[in-house]
């Protein structure tokens, strides 16, 4: 299953608008979004047979996509887009490694909490978080775009934080 209008937007999944239905969110949860689309599709909405995950940091979730096993891979998404952006890309190389996508906050998937934090250093901070919750070590970092600022500050963080996180920028 898939939460969030976005489902049908950016997944496109076929035929998906007649099986989903509104409805209403957790009160407890601080999404700005407070009616959402559940998709009750044999398809899914997420990429291929991989269902999408969600990373707690601090009050906020992170959508993310794991796909395949091996040295990790983590790709950034561009301003405007999500992980979808990277679906042809993880299709290749998750045969021989881990790859890992992940909706920035406030977009795609991800929370839009509404306190303006969107910064690159919030961004980056999340992505550093992230990389360190999840052990990923030996890390190629990719971004595109807005992606790719954030990837940089990443990769400096992570420099005097943990070296051997981020071995390919």
């Amino acid at each position: 299953t898939c939460v969030g209008f976005s489902c049908l937007v950016q997944y496109r999944v076929p035929g998906a608008a007649k099986d989903c239905r509104p409805v209403r969110r957790d009160p407890n949860h601080r999404s700005s979004r407070s009616i959402a689309t559940l998709c009750n599709t044999k398809r899914g909405c997420s990429m291929g047979k991989v269902p999408s995950q969600r990373y707690r940091y601090k009050d906020i979730y992170i959508n993310y996509l794991d796909h395949g096993s091996g040295t990790p891979i983590l790709l950034l998404h561009g301003f405007g887009a999500s992980s979808y952006s990277w679906r042809h890309v993880t299709a290749h190389f998750s045969a021989n490694y881990r790859v890992l996508s992940i909706d920035l906050k406030g977009f795609g998937l991800s929370d839009k909490p509404a306190d303006f934090n969107y910064s690159l250093k919030e961004q980056g901070n999340i992505v550093t978080q992230f990389i360190r919750d999840k052990q990923l070590e030996n890390t190629t970092l990719i971004g595109h775009s807005l992606g790719g600022a954030v990837a940089l500050v990443v990769y400096l963080t992570m420099q005097d934080i943990w070296r051997n996180a981020i071995q390919r920028l």
